[in-house]
């Protein structure tokens, strides 16, 4: 299976589809992306096993942001990262960044582990194409 590299967007978001929080945020991010920079896909989707397969390391519990070529995101930086790009009233969250990368990914990090257990395990997974959000099982 090979990657199929959207290059009409210029970012891979890779999510747990099955996450209450981290589908908020995939919807928060489709509304505020004027400029289509972002592609999102679920872990469970072909493109993000594909991915994985070349970057095993990586935590699935954490959000990934992927500039399609060689440089990610993970954590708290990929959250920064989507922040710069969707703009308005959301670039105030920035301001996180002045502290250090390891406390916001502690802060990141706890919340990850947490989600189910606060917000509960979604049963179908979410995720969007072409604008429509559809359900896998």
């Amino acid at each position: 299976m090979e990657i199929n590299k959207n290059l009409s967007k210029k970012y891979i978001i890779f999510y747990d589809g099955h996450c209450k929080i981290c589908n908020w945020w995939t919807r928060f991010i489709q509304k505020r992306d004027k400029h289509s920079v972002f592609d999102l896909h679920p872990i469970s989707s072909d493109q993000s096993k594909c991915f994985f397969k070349n970057h095993k390391k990586l935590n699935k519990d954490a959000i990934i942001v992927w500039d399609q070529k060689s440089t990610y995101w993970v954590a708290s930086n990929a959250v920064f990262k989507i922040l710069k790009h969707i703009g308005n009233t959301s670039k105030i969250l920035l301001l996180f960044q002045v502290f250090p990368e390891k406390l916001n990914d502690v802060i990141y990090n706890f919340i990850a582990r947490n989600r189910y257990k606060i917000f509960k395990r979604l049963d179908t997974c979410n995720y969007v194409v072409n604008d429509k959000i559809s359900e896998d099982k």
